[in-house]
């Protein structure tokens, strides 16, 4: 009897020792997948009204861009994964429709994650109009939303405007890939307000005169000629040897410089940019066959004051160095969509002593990457 007792305890015992430590296992369990789900959870893409996370990427030529250099214009940041289905074709179809982003104003990157080689052969066998950013350890495509349930990049497009306020974030999946820069245009065209770009006031102007070394022969070289030479007018253009925006407009600068040269109007050129140096241009100089001067403004002394924000970046100054004409050299990057020549029409006005029909053109391209940039606000 007493043995029978015994054996009962030593059961119940038993039993609430397998009940207890079937629990700890199922809480250890709980445990585990809580975490590992939460850990795989993708972040939730960024909702409209959210300041903007800051970022500082190499773009596929090594040059740093910040999202404080574009803070007063609009930005598109269109994160893809190369492994997705359609993102050649929606590569393509943003550069196709980039003139409709160039007239809001906006600034469009492509971000991803890769070798620098892969970055390059993705813009160049493209022929892309814009940068395309690396994201190596995805730290800011996680800060955006941009990553996936399993910690992959996936295809994402973020507007942010001229406050660096997020206005609207969607995923690439839900444009159709050949036709999706058009649609994400579309999309966005309510946020991207032309107006919402910072007002253009430099025309009627002086600019203070300098002296800055030629990129080539580094002999210094001022704003009015010294060997007594008769100057009607001068055109500046700030430009670089790394923006594709800027490089795209080399021929045709060189075009008006060998027409208006002879009727005595000047043609210089400056490269504000830090990250750039009298080398870059030097090359730049022979692969674009330039024959006016190329200025090095260390420092961006020059851009500074007379407030040069991107490349290329036109001025044009009669001969008082008043400034007749700011703004673009025409209304597009492709040479065979061109229908407003506005730096040519400018400069023949000036040579006419006729009023400039148009004082200001509203500027597209790379920011000039200066020497300090604007703190964060």
């Amino acid at each position: 009897m007493k043995s029978g007792k015994l054996t009962r305890k030593l059961l119940v015992r038993i039993a609430v020792a397998a009940l207890a430590l079937f629990l700890t296992l199922g809480l250890l369990l709980y445990v585990f997948v809580a975490r590992t789900v939460g850990t795989n959870r993708a972040p939730a893409m960024l909702d409209a009204g959210v300041r903007a996370p800051l970022f500082a990427l190499p773009d596929q030529t090594g040059r740093i861009h910040r999202l404080l250099d574009y803070s007063s214009r609009p930005v598109i940041l269109v994160f893809f994964n190369p492994q997705s289905h359609g993102f050649q074709s929606a590569l393509q179809s943003l550069r196709v429709s980039m003139p409709e982003f160039d007239k809001t104003g906006a600034k469009v990157f492509a971000i991803t994650h890769g070798t620098k080689a892969s970055l390059v052969s993705f813009h160049d066998e493209g022929h892309l109009n814009y940068p395309i950013l690396n994201d190596p350890d995805l730290k800011t495509a996680a800060s955006y939303g941009a990553i996936d349930e399993n910690g992959q990049l996936r295809d994402v497009s973020i507007v942010i405007d001229d406050t660096r306020r997020v206005v609207l974030s969607i995923p690439v999946s839900e444009a159709h890939a050949s036709q999706f820069g058009f649609q994400l245009m579309n999309m966005a065209a309510c946020c991207l307000n032309p107006a919402a770009t910072p007002a253009i006031t430099r025309a009627g102007g002086k600019i203070d005169p300098f002296t800055l070394p030629d990129a080539l022969t580094g002999k210094q070289v001022a704003l009015l000629p010294d060997d007594g030479t008769t100057v009607h007018g001068t055109v500046i253009e700030f430009l670089s040897a790394r923006c594709p925006c800027a490089l795209g407009y080399d021929k045709r600068i060189e075009s008006l410089a060998t027409r208006f040269q002879p009727k005595g109007i000047r043609f210089l050129a400056i490269n504000s940019s830090v990250d750039e140096t009298a080398e870059n241009e030097q090359k730049h100089i022979r692969d674009a066959g330039l024959t006016f001067p190329v200025l090095m403004d260390k420092g961006n002394v020059v851009a500074d004051q007379i407030n040069a924000r991107v490349t290329p970046e036109f001025f044009l100054l009669d001969a008082k160095q008043v400034i007749r004409y700011h703004g673009r050299l025409d209304d597009s990057r492709d040479p065979a969509s061109v229908t407003q020549y506005d730096l040519d029409v400018a400069i023949t006005a000036l040579l006419a002593r006729k009023p400039i029909p148009e004082g200001e053109g509203r500027s597209i391209g790379c920011a000039i990457m200066r020497a300090q940039n604007v703190t964060a606000k």
